[in-house]
């Protein structure tokens, strides 16, 4: 283990950051990517993540006001949740099994999962807001 980490350190792994990102949309997901970040001391890359996330995060919900009343979103869920993946296997994969080489532990998954229902609380919540608010 390095000796710049403590004994508890806990980084998500690819599969953690896309379920979160199935249930709760991808803010909660790059909040596990930005504590990866974090682990890795890599402030200026978490702080883009917090970016990226809230971007898309906006973008969705405006293309839900656009689709059509009776689609399905699972299909673009399931695109966002596999592309949360693929973001977080090319930027920190490597580094996540270097961790795990050395000894350090993957994070809960109650906890992974646990991000993702907070994140469709807030979600549901910033949507009914909307919906309220707009004509």
């Amino acid at each position: 283990m390095s000796e710049g980490r403590s004994k508890k350190t806990q980084v998500y792994t690819p599969w953690q950051v896309s379920v979160c990102c199935l249930i709760g949309g991808p803010l909660p997901a790059t909040w596990l990517i930005a504590e990866n970040f974090r682990v890795f001391d890599d402030q200026k890359k978490r702080k883009l993540a917090f970016l990226y996330g809230a971007i898309t995060t906006v973008a969705l919900i405006g293309l839900g006001f656009v689709l059509p009343k009776h689609s399905s979103g699972m299909v673009l869920a399931a695109l966002v949740a596999a592309a949360a993946r693929g973001i977080t296997t090319h930027q920190q994969g490597s580094q996540i099994e270097q961790l795990r080489a050395e000894g350090d532990r993957i994070a809960s998954w109650w906890s992974a999962v646990g991000f993702g229902v907070l994140g469709l609380v807030a979600v549901l919540i910033v949507i009914f807001i909307l919906v309220l608010l707009l004509p």
